[in-house]
């Protein structure tokens, strides 16, 4: 879930459907989801939705990400579509 709808906004267009087909396309790439849980809590979710990317990319230091595929995501998980 997008981090607008886990905050109980209403649902805010584009942005939104940027986020979950990002969370889509990482998993066709990587094989595994992007984070476990859809809350604060969950570290990876934490790091992608703050926008601390340099965190979140070491935690899927597993699989070597072309930077093309990093700077896609950084783009589809922000909340900000203009990016």
């Amino acid at each position: 879930m997008p981090p607008e709808t886990i905050s109980g906004q209403i649902y805010s267009g584009e942005s939104v459907d940027l986020f979950s087909v990002g969370v889509i396309v990482f998993i066709l790439l990587s094989g595994g989801p992007p984070f476990r849980l859809p809350k604060y809590d969950d570290s990876h979710y934490k790091n992608l939705v703050t926008g601390n990317f340099a965190n979140f990319w070491k935690q899927h230091d597993h699989f070597q990400f072309p930077p093309l595929f990093k700077d896609l995501m950084l783009q589809m998980f922000s909340d900000n579509p203009s990016l």
